[in-house]
């Protein structure tokens, strides 16, 4: 209504005091601005969407900027953005990658090459497509870096299967002073296997709480798959817990975790008293809080020896 009614200032004050955003009210801000003639804040608003790293650039965002960009002297935006969403189309397409590569030989002849924007969307490209040598090397020679940068290199490794070059690259970031933030946490933490030290896990849990972190359900349930991979069951439900306490305790999705984590222990764990009280602890509470039992989240344990 506010945007609409060219009423921004308003708007924009609304927009920052919304506790959950979408991509749909992100567009609606870009488009207010663009249409209002202030191209500075509304592409203000595409780099911030951008930098928090929850929301991508879809079609609606990316015909939006298109068709507020038919002036002559933003023909070089025009491009930018073009270039912007043929990117942004390859994250699902492993066989787009010579196409890819096309698209960045025209970037550089049109002297693109070295635009934020662009240069995250490549990464974002070359990551998806399997060539992390390619993403790495513009990540390198980037002028300008920030989290979504560093986050599309770290989760590149990671579903590359590149684990411990995530980790000495998560490693490398600490040690530069780099700002961290959840969605690099919950990354780093989901490349932990069963051969991954619980030294470096545990830094990662430090780091966490002294970045409050925890309170992020991701990094929570990062946290607790680590413990239970490198075989720390104790710590493991100890994070469990703390998360409960977090999040409404009649929601299934917590305890089905659990339950993955106990089923990938020995059945004669000899810690099984402590696992057991802690589920009927659980257990005990979810009825006081007026949990009513859902038959479709019994698990049944098969014998499988």
């Amino acid at each position: 209504m506010y945007v609409k009614n060219g009423v921004l200032t308003d708007a924009t004050k609304l927009f920052d005091e919304m506790l959950t955003k979408d991509t749909v009210s992100w567009n609606i801000m870009i488009s207010g601005f663009l249409k209002d003639g202030n191209f500075d804040a509304s592409f203000g608003f595409v780099k911030q969407m951008q930098s928090l790293g929850f929301y991508r650039l879809d079609q609606a965002t990316l015909t939006t900027i298109l068709s507020a960009c038919d002036r002559p002297e933003l023909g070089i935006v025009n491009k930018m953005v073009h270039c912007l969403a043929v990117l942004n189309g390859f994250q699902r397409e492993i066989s787009a990658l010579r196409e890819g590569c096309q698209i960045h030989g025209r970037l550089w002849k049109l002297g693109l090459q070295s635009d934020f924007c662009i240069e995250s969307a490549l990464m974002d490209m070359y990551s998806k497509c399997g060539s992390m040598g390619d993403a790495l090397q513009i990540f390198e020679s980037a002028v300008q870096l920030d989290e979504v940068s560093m986050t599309v290199i770290l989760v590149g490794f990671a579903q590359n299967g590149f684990e411990e070059e995530a980790r000495h690259f998560f490693v490398k970031m600490l040690e530069a002073g780099a700002e961290i933030d959840p969605n690099m946490v919950s990354a780093i933490l989901g490349v932990f296997g069963v051969d991954t030290s619980l030294g470096l896990g545990q830094q990662i849990h430090s780091l966490v709480i002294k970045r409050s972190f925890g309170s992020n359900p991701f990094v929570g349930n990062g946290l607790i798959n680590m413990y239970s991979k490198c075989g720390d069951l104790e710590d493991s439900i100890k994070v469990f817990t703390e998360q409960l306490i977090l999040s409404a305790p009649e929601k299934p999705s917590p305890y089905i975790l659990l339950a993955n984590i106990y089923s990938s222990q020995d059945k004669m764990h000899p810690q099984a008293e402590i696992v057991y009280g802690v589920l009927a602890g659980l257990y005990w509470h979810m009825i006081d809080e007026g949990y009513v039992l859902d038959k479709r989240y019994i698990l049944s344990y098969v014998n499988q020896d």
